[in-house]
């Protein structure tokens, strides 16, 4: 960036610093070590470490800055979340019943950067964060100077920082589409990875019309997939919960639903599995609530029925477990229509080749028989289920039976004699008739 207005060669120090005592001059250091942090540093003579070294800098100065001892009680809390967040934006999703391969992950600072200690990280943190709205102003105008936006508006927020009520419109109209590797893009994303933990709602109403406006269908898949993971990395932040409901359904019909459609391609197919594990995050902390699938709902399911035949085996769990805590929101909303289109391709997914599919639609599963009114599944729906469900029970996984269980005791709503007729007439050719007395068992209360 420019330096500041009065900074100069002749000056005390650097340019950078060189500034008058109103002007931030830390905000225009923290704005040139994220474009540099950001910088894409491999096969560029002279950029060898670059973004290294920027991100150890940024570190000291957030430990001169910041001093660790009144952060010391954040630290841990900063480190975890931040490792989640890092996980998500790396395509590292951690599912239900199934371990992350980050969960040791080292201290960061908020953009993915490891940090050297817990109190480091929390500094980092914090620094940012007391500059987040300065920096990313600084980003998206840069015809602004620093001294001026902090002039304008302290930290550079808009205002309003509260939850809000309504639904907020996400226009993207007039807003710059950068290339993936413009280092503006970059800045942006390092920046707001970085005060993460200090986004609210003002921070959401600027920064969120860039990613629609960068997820568009007709953008270069890449660049898609860059800011799906800086909105995935967003979410997975528990601090801001409070900020993200009134912009969730503008960013499922504008940014998410047309990025979970099929296409073919292997980057086309890592933008799809980001764009759900979004959308997941948003089922996962409450954001997608029975109101918004409401609204919602009847276009997603379509696209998440075709995803479950995905090739990517994380993919096909993700979907799963979306349409489970759907089916879980929404309980008796579907009809007979979308109940008789999705449950063959719910069957499918019980022969899938990885287990842990096999677990999240068992769950689904049970979600399912409770989505509809009963008169929705009787007739060959129930009849082919059962047929389907009871091959399973007798799996050689004992973890599987037991989930097949739970699906049967759930289809005793629909029709606990058929249900009781069915497992009875393979009682003696299954391994061990356990679980097909249970079933009667309970069948017999009702």
């Amino acid at each position: 960036p420019a330096p500041p207005p009065g900074g100069g060669p002749s000056g005390a120090g650097s340019p950078l610093l060189a500034s008058p005592p109103h002007v931030p001059s830390v905000a225009y250091l923290l704005r040139a070590l994220a474009s540099l942090s950001g910088a894409d540093a491999q096969g560029v003579p002279g950029m060898e470490g670059v973004p290294e070294e920027a991100d150890q800098l940024v570190e000291q100065l957030a430990l001169a800055l910041c001093p660790p001892t009144s952060h010391a009680a954040a630290a841990g809390s900063s480190a975890g979340s931040s490792a989640g967040s890092s996980a998500g934006a790396a395509g590292v999703v951690p599912l239900e019943g199934s371990s992350s391969s980050v969960a040791a992950a080292a201290p960061t600072g908020g953009s993915g950067r490891v940090c050297s200690s817990a109190a480091a990280a929390a500094a980092v943190a914090a620094l940012m964060a007391k500059h987040l709205g300065v920096l990313l102003e600084s980003v998206l105008d840069p015809a602004a100077s620093i001294a001026a936006l902090s002039a304008a508006g302290g930290n550079g927020r808009a205002g309003g920082s509260g939850a809000g009520g309504g639904a907020e419109a996400l226009a993207s109209r007039g807003v710059v589409v950068w290339r993936n590797k413009d280092p503006s893009r970059r800045a942006f994303d390092a920046v707001l990875r970085a005060g993460a933990g200090a986004v609210d709602a003002s921070v959401l109403r600027r920064a969120l019309p860039v990613v629609v406006a960068h997820v568009k269908p007709e953008n270069e898949p890449d660049l898609k997939l860059n800011m799906l993971c800086l909105l995935e990395a967003l979410l997975a932040r528990s601090e801001t919960a409070r900020y993200w409901p009134p912009f969730v359904v503008p960013l499922i019909q504008d940014a998410l639903s047309h990025s979970m459609v099929w296409k073919p391609g292997k980057a086309q197919s890592t933008v799809r599995k980001v764009a759900i594990a979004c959308f997941y995050a948003m089922l996962h902390r409450g954001y997608a609530d029975r109101q918004v699938l409401f609204k919602v709902a009847p276009k997603l399911l379509p696209v998440l029925k075709t995803d479950l035949d995905d090739h990517d085996a994380s993919t096909r769990e993700l979907c799963a477990l979306c349409l489970g805590r759907i089916f879980s929101a929404l309980p008796g909303a579907l009809s007979e229509q979308p109940v008789s289109e999705l449950y063959p391709a719910l069957l499918k997914r019980l022969d899938d080749s990885s287990d842990h599919v096999r677990f999240a639609v068992l769950t689904c599963w049970v979600c399912f028989f409770g989505a509809a009114p009963v008169e929705a599944f009787r007739g060959t729906t129930l009849e082919y289920s059962l047929d389907q469900l009871l091959v399973h029970l007798d799996d050689s996984d004992p973890a599987i039976q037991e989930r097949v269980y739970h699906v049967l005791v759930a289809a005793l709503r629909i029709d606990p004699g058929k249900v009781v007729q069915k497992a009875q007439g393979v009682r003696v050719s299954h391994r061990s008739p356990h679980y097909i007395d249970q079933i009667s068992a309970l069948a017999a209360q009702r």
